[in-house]
């Protein structure tokens, strides 16, 4: 008779809102939806919508509420509430050092997603799947494995294994999404300036559930009704979907513009802080996309110039895409599920 072998069990650890933003929370997500298959997956979290908690329901993962639970606390708590835990993933920029030894120390095996480098690490692995990332931007103990780059890009399965999937797109269609919570309100700006791009016919602006600016953006659409429409809080099915169908994508370089890619989306990117740096260095080297700086100093000449360019462009566009297509072969999750579970 065969032995009976338990799925391993993996805590993610993230947290998401208004003053944090939903990047964390996305791609723990997306992390749920990898593992779910393989592993019993639970989210531990002191903070997050009730929209995205629902998400990782809908994948089979349990929430464990840790609002009330004194961070010191917290190792014992999730190994009260997840006794079979072996590994937990977390994300996260208040996940450092000392935090993730006293995990360890719970006698679990610690994996860090990361997008900042350097030595505050006590961790068996660290994830970062920024295409300018490289080894020397880390600084970590012997044991630490590192699985850096986009062939261990977090992306959930509706975002993978489609690089040559390609729907019909109306002519000047653009695909705008500054972030989940933008709290800088970089959508309005952004909009203002592709109002000067006379080839655009169509805008799809997308925002996260707790963008604080919607009213004002709503105003926005209703004021341009017909270019500009306003999209709230999407499931990444409907994310894609509209990455699919527009000619050109404007994000910051983020999770999004990564999910962006692989959905060939010929697109323009900047950074807003400094984590998504590495990203955008990676990605306009690798001309996976456009560059146009630091958004914090939006230039608006140059902004657009590349929009327009990219729009008018077909030969630009296809490189792009085809840049794209090579680059996402798919594989990610399987990289992921290999390291994670210690099969590397």
């Amino acid at each position: 008779m065969a032995e009976f072998v338990k799925a391993p069990v993996i805590i993610l650890r993230a947290d998401g809102g208004a003053q944090i933003g939903l990047g964390h929370a996305m791609r723990a997500l997306a992390l749920a939806h990898i593992l779910s298959g393989v592993c019993q997956v639970a989210l531990a979290t002191r903070m997050m919508p009730d929209v995205l908690k629902e998400r990782y329901r809908a994948c089979g993962a349990e929430v464990v509420d840790l609002s009330s639970v004194e961070v010191i606390h917290e190792p014992e708590f999730i190994c009260q509430q997840v006794p079979d835990a072996s590994i937990i993933i977390m994300d996260g920029y208040g996940f450092n050092a000392e935090y993730q030894s006293m995990m360890g120390s719970a006698g679990m095996r610690v994996v860090v997603v990361d997008d900042m480098g350097g030595d505050n690490f006590s961790a068996d692995m660290i994830i970062n799947h920024s295409p300018g990332v490289q080894s020397q931007d880390y600084r970590v103990l012997d044991q630490t494995h590192l699985c850096l780059g986009l062939d261990y890009a977090i992306l959930q399965p509706v975002f993978i294994n489609q690089g040559s999937a390609k729907e019909e797109s109306s002519s000047g269609h653009v695909f705008l999404n500054m972030g989940g919570a933008d709290p800088q309100n970089m959508t309005a700006m952004v909009l203002e300036a592709l109002k000067h791009v006379p080839v655009i016919s169509r805008i799809d602006v997308v925002v996260g559930g707790v963008n604080q600016h919607f009213d004002k953006l709503a105003k926005m659409a209703d004021q341009n009704f017909g270019l500009i429409r306003l999209h709230h809080d999407l499931t990444p099915e409907q994310m894609a979907r509209l990455m699919r169908s527009a000619d050109v994508g404007v994000c910051p370089s983020s999770t999004v513009a990564i999910e962006a890619c692989a959905c060939t989306l010929p697109l323009i990117v900047g950074w807003l802080v400094d984590n998504q740096y590495s990203i955008y260095r990676g990605l306009v080297k690798r001309e996976l996309a456009l560059g146009v700086d630091d958004l914090n100093h939006f230039d608006e000449a140059l902004f657009v110039d590349q929009v327009t360019s990219l729009m008018s462009d077909n030969m630009l566009s296809a490189h792009i895409r085809n840049k794209q297509i090579s680059t996402f072969s798919g594989s990610s999750a399987i990289n992921l599920r290999r390291c994670i579970l210690g099969c590397n």
